[in-house]
């Protein structure tokens, strides 16, 4: 009898185990989904509507596979504004008035990387890793850059594909491929809108052990003429490049290094390059406007 009740006790504690763990899970789940849910409703409020948005895109591309003058000869205007939608600039000005943080607007990959770029105080430049666009507490964070220069971006490498959850996908787009462009588009103060356009150029994974030192992020922000020499050579001596012109002048050298986690290995990270190839400036409304 006696061992009959402590069969009766080792299987009502088990029960009582297993259903705490049960809430637990599904507590857990359900704050994920509800998390994803209004990480979805900040984008749309931030965004707009992203299907309607993708339609506008997808009509231009069309016209634009039509037209061989485009398609030959792109104005960099005209291919800017279409990208995205019609008022969007103006949407930019009214983030950064929402959030003084807010830095820009990242697209790349026809629209499948399209977020705001935020800038945190320089006393925690991770401040957005696990912060929405408005600061609250967010498992997606926001993607993020360390300074004003912005030659770095990082971003959660998310299971959905949502922030930088599609990198990857990005470092095996092939030289020459339209996807290959990637966008930054950043409101000023003076009411103008500044676009710098990249190209990939590169790929490669390191560990924590070295991107976390100083050595090694000075030669990816690669902010002066001795950095950027220094990343070309890590790049070439790698063979991860797609720079083989000779550069003569390194002063109109420009890259942005797109970074996330990467799962191959411990503690890893997934860094993508992208040379500037353009810059251009609108003026969208005159005097300050921030």
């Amino acid at each position: 009898m006696k061992e009959i009740r402590k069969k009766i006790k080792a299987f009502d504690i088990l029960m009582a185990i297993s259903s705490a763990l049960l809430l637990i899970c599904a507590a857990i789940l359900g704050d994920y989904y509800i998390e994803n849910a209004r990480s979805e409703a900040l984008l749309r409020e931030i965004y707009g509507e992203r299907e309607e948005r993708a339609a506008e895109s997808r009509a231009f591309r069309q016209k634009e596979a039509a037209d061989p003058v485009i398609r030959k000869e792109p104005d960099e205007e005209k291919l800017s504004e279409s990208e995205l939608y019609p008022g969007f600039y103006e949407r930019l000005f009214e983030l950064k008035r929402a959030n003084r943080d807010f830095f820009g607007w990242l697209y790349a990959m026809d629209g499948r990387i399209s977020y705001p770029v935020m800038k945190g105080p320089e006393e925690d430049r991770d401040h957005y890793l696990k912060r929405d666009f408005y600061g609250e507490p967010s498992v997606r964070g926001c993607l993020y850059t360390d300074s004003s220069s912005c030659h770095i971006i990082y971003g959660h490498n998310m299971k959905d594909g949502s922030m930088f959850g599609e990198l990857d996908m990005l470092s095996l787009v092939e030289p020459g491929e339209k996807l290959q462009r990637v966008k930054l588009y950043i409101p000023r103060e003076d009411g103008r809108i500044l676009l710098n356009t990249y190209e990939t150029v590169a790929s490669f994974t390191a560990t924590e052990k070295n991107f976390k030192t100083e050595g090694f992020l000075k030669m990816i922000r690669a902010e002066k003429e001795e950095d950027k020499k220094e990343l070309i050579k890590y790049l070439r001596d790698t063979n991860k490049a797609a720079i083989s012109e000779k550069i003569n002048d390194y002063s109109d050298l420009d890259f942005l290094t797109m970074v996330t986690c990467e799962y191959s290995e411990a503690d890893s990270r997934l860094f993508v390059v992208a040379k500037k190839i353009s810059q251009w400036t609108k003026c969208i409304k005159k005097g300050t406007i921030i």
